[in-house]
């Protein structure tokens, strides 16, 4: 798992994305997030 925050802003507002690395199928799951996401925020969406 990793983020990439300092992106410009899309229509909603993230200026983030969060990745989610499946070893095991060798995919790599991408979301768009604000800069305000927390733990709870990222475990959610895991």
């Amino acid at each position: 798992m990793d983020f990439v925050f300092g992106l410009p802003k899309d229509k909603t507002g993230n200026t983030g994305i969060v990745v989610f690395v499946d070893c095991l199928n060798k995919m790599a799951h991408l979301a768009v997030v604000p800069d305000t996401i927390g733990g709870e925020g990222t475990a959610l969406l895991f």
